[in-house]
């Protein structure tokens, strides 16, 4: 499962809006489309909001080094920004 595939199925099982998981995250509900769409990758500081707002356990992390490669993605990015 691809990362941004988790964050929308975990919003619907949790019942949860766009607009509640941007309030949770500290973005807006816009970012958290484009995150849904897999047309942005969340940052590597994001990462744990979203984790824990979406309820995501340790075992399904584990499952998905798809997570992994979204996170080392970001970090890349957050680096070149810094530069």
């Amino acid at each position: 499962m691809e990362w941004h595939r988790l964050i929308a199925d975990r919003l619907e099982a949790l019942e949860m809006s766009q607009d509640d998981l941007a309030g949770a995250v500290g973005v807006s509900q816009s970012m958290i489309s484009l995150y849904i769409r897999g047309k942005r990758v969340p940052p590597e500081h994001r990462w744990p909001s979203l984790i824990a707002a979406l309820e995501i356990g340790e075992e399904t992390l584990r499952q998905l080094p798809a997570i992994a490669e979204a996170m080392k993605a970001a970090r890349a990015v957050d680096q070149q920004a810094a530069v």
